[in-house]
């Protein structure tokens, strides 16, 4: 009986803390970023998402945050972070707007 309980109430901790349940920091400030750019607030989402790169890097993170500068009209910004996004973690829509929107023909 213990051992049943025990299961339960691990289970419903584990639904209590829902998405974020075992995420890491920088998954955790990854999904706020990424809420905020949905939300309009792209200043906020670039700096939560550039803290969220010192722990959890990867090609979404770099490409929201580039998202978030173009929105805010720092192409440089943008290049920068799709270009890492796409050379570094060879991310197709990532290099789709790098080639198109910063390389100039």
């Amino acid at each position: 009986m213990k051992a049943i309980t025990l299961v339960i109430i691990s289970f419903l901790t584990i639904e209590a803390f829902g998405q974020n349940y075992g995420k890491s920091q920088g998954e955790r400030l990854y999904d706020e970023g990424t809420k905020r750019i949905e939300s309009g607030d792209y200043l906020g989402a670039e700096s939560l998402l550039s803290v969220a790169l010192q722990t959890y890097k990867n090609a979404d993170v770099y490409y929201n945050r580039g998202l978030s500068r173009i929105l805010q009209y720092d192409t440089l910004g943008f290049c920068q972070d799709m270009n890492i996004a796409a050379n570094k973690y060879f991310d197709k829509s990532a290099a789709s707007l790098f080639n198109n929107t910063c390389c100039i023909r």
